[in-house]
């Protein structure tokens, strides 16, 4: 909801420059006639082999199982000195590995056009709508009703810093087309990568921009530690560790220096 009233209070204000808004380009026109299409005599064969959805599945098994291999021998060369730290490590975060492993592979094998994106998009959605109905079943109600204060706190603070990250620092940190990029990262912040690229198609539905691949590859370095990943889950083990103070101190710290460097970073020489 936050999102979306972010997104018709950015297309309605003139202060802010959206591609949407901007008349196409001639470079961003085309015209119908101008497509030729091959004789059908000549084109390629439909492939009457596996159904894309049985590609796409078998894909992502072999992703997870990858990704459980990744985590298994992580956690034994951990343990091997008598560590535990990875021992409650998500599945999640090892999983982008995994994926990026398996897709370079079938890129580099030269298979990538038999993987149909809309197949493995509706059983990512699918994945994503039991992950959530199994992550509200399994909530303890008396435990969130105990730490109701707290909740509305983290809940206030959260939305609030999100807001300002969108607003203030978005148009720094980006140097063209900064509200598309900032929104994608709103959302996430808000729900999660899904919920990001819907406000990114929001602002951008004809994809003017870079705002989605740019989001779309910011994960590969982002979700192995935030997100779910490694810092996330050994952020509680670590305040338990080192205390609050101190752990709140350094998260200060790493955010400032990220930031700073966000904003003063040069610029790539395609803008």
């Amino acid at each position: 909801m936050g999102g979306s009233a972010h997104v018709r209070w950015a297309v309605r204000n003139p202060r802010i420059p959206l591609k949407r808004n901007e008349p196409l380009q001639p470079d961003e026109q085309y015209d119908v006639d101008d497509i030729h299409l091959p004789p059908a005599d000549k084109r390629p064969p439909a492939d009457s082999g596996l159904h894309p959805t049985t590609i796409a599945f078998a894909l992502i098994g072999v992703t997870i199982l990858l990704s459980v291999g990744i985590l298994w021998a992580a956690r034994a060369v951990v343990s091997a000195p008598g560590s535990d730290i990875l021992d409650k490590m998500p599945l999640f975060p090892v999983a982008v590995i995994g994926g990026f492993i398996v897709q370079w592979l079938v890129t580099k094998t030269g298979q990538a056009h038999h993987v149909d994106k809309r197949a493995v998009e509706g059983i990512s959605s699918i994945a994503l709508d039991v992950l959530l109905v199994c992550a509200i079943g399994t909530m303890s109600l008396a435990t969130i009703g105990s730490n109701v204060p707290a909740i509305v706190v983290f809940t206030v603070i959260g939305v609030g810093w999100s807001v300002v990250a969108l607003i203030v620092l978005g148009r720094r940190f980006h140097r063209d087309d900064w509200f598309e990029h900032a929104i994608a990262d709103f959302g996430q912040s808000q729900g999660n990568v899904a919920t990001g690229f819907v406000l990114a198609d929001m602002v951008d539905p004809q994809r003017r921009t870079s705002t989605a691949n740019a989001y779309g590859y910011k994960q590969l370095p982002y979700e192995p530690f935030l997100g779910g990943g490694l810092i996330t889950a050994l952020s509680v083990p670590l305040i338990v560790s080192m205390g609050l103070g101190l752990f709140t101190a350094l998260s200060a710290v790493a955010a400032v220096l990220i930031g700073v460097w966000g904003i003063r970073r040069k610029p790539t020489p395609a803008g």
